[in-house]
């Protein structure tokens, strides 16, 4: 574990495959990991080992947790992992095709959210739906955005 260089990941609920590669692209880890099981192999890594995954809702708390332990979270879009996925797809692929996505020097990378970030859209794409309403709707969604904005802004 002490050569790996890159993680590539596919996230699902409850079961997550890895598959990881030193600096020469050969395959060192490829296995399947448990939710528990993930946080701890990922803190047994060494420190700064860049760890990719494809770019969805849990990816974001995936990401922050990698950070936060040290390493260099990628998050990419599943449309631009989709090619490097060889045939026959499953999810030890899907992790192998992002670990290769990642190596490419022209991919394009999402940045990871912070929850306040998540928050924050999640308010302004509710205050869309307000605003399509009737007008003392609108009214009461600008009290809202206003009051949850100060409450934030606060803490």
């Amino acid at each position: 574990m002490k050569n790996i260089s890159m993680i590539g990941v596919d996230l699902a609920k409850n079961v997550f495959q890895v598959h990881g590669v030193d600096a020469a692209g050969k395959v060192l880890v490829q296995r399947q990991l448990r939710r528990r099981q993930m946080e701890k192999f990922l803190a047994a890594l060494p420190v700064g080992v860049v760890v990719g995954m494809e770019a969805c809702g849990g990816a974001h708390h995936w990401g922050r947790l990698v950070q936060k332990l040290g390493h260099q979270a990628r998050l990419m879009p599943a449309g631009y992992v989709k090619p490097y996925v060889k045939r026959n797809k499953n999810d030890g692929r899907d992790a192998e095709g992002v670990c290769e996505a990642m190596g490419r020097p022209t991919m394009r990378f999402v940045p990871v959210k912070s929850v306040r970030a998540r928050r924050c859209r999640y308010c302004i794409a509710r205050a869309g739906c307000w605003f399509v309403s009737a007008p003392w709707r609108r009214t009461r969604c600008i009290r809202r955005f206003r009051n949850s904005a100060s409450l934030r802004l606060r803490a």
